[in-house]
């Protein structure tokens, strides 16, 4: 419906990694925290033709969008004493070619964060179907990685159901296909933990 998905997996991560150590009004004062952070950054680099808000809302987010609301919920979570890690783990040379790699490296990333229930990755992909509707990007949040599906917690897909299952056979890293709709974008790999010791 908007532009808005990449902050709206933000703050679903948040909401999962964090639990009850975040209340509902806290959760709600990030959203409107990164909107506003991120509509003004993005206005000061465009200063001679500033986007209304509206323009703002249908706009999209950027992976250098995800990296400084990554920044500036890093802040906000400091100063409720939750402390967010996170790191960008299929860039430089760990960057996959295909997607086995893909699925091997992030499996390892989850592996070494922590795993299943203890991080997030944020991830954008794009999707094509037969008919030519299709989305040119999306931010969603991967909770879990198993040898052939990632399990996405997306509101934007929720229908009623709290997890949705994305299958490895219908993903590529090249250009989406009949068989293959969904094109994950490799360097756009987020992953995120909270320090729960606290």
């Amino acid at each position: 419906m908007d532009g808005l998905c990449g902050i709206y997996a933000l703050v679903n991560a948040i909401r999962h990694l964090a639990g009850r150590r975040l209340s509902k009004e806290d959760e709600d004062n990030l959203f409107k925290e990164l909107v506003r952070s991120i509509y003004k950054r993005n206005n000061r680099r465009r200063k001679k033709k500033p986007k209304s808000p509206v323009e703002f809302i249908w706009d999209g987010t950027s992976a250098r969008d995800i990296s400084y609301m990554l920044k500036k919920t890093t802040e906000f979570l400091h100063n409720k004493n939750v402390r967010l890690y996170w790191k960008k783990p299929l860039q430089g040379s760990r960057r996959p070619n295909t997607i086995d790699q893909y699925w091997s490296r992030i499996r390892e990333a989850f592996t070494e964060y922590g795993g299943h229930g203890n991080c997030i990755a944020l991830v954008d992909y794009n999707w094509q179907s037969a008919n030519g509707n299709g989305e040119d990007g999306h931010w969603t949040c991967v909770t879990n990685v198993s040898g052939n599906t990632l399990i996405l917690h997306d509101s934007s897909m929720d229908h009623g159901r709290k997890f949705v299952k994305l299958p490895k056979a219908r993903c590529t890293l090249g250009k989406p296909s009949e068989r293959r709709p969904y094109r994950l974008l490799a360097h756009n790999v987020s992953l995120l933990r909270v320090d729960k010791s606290e």
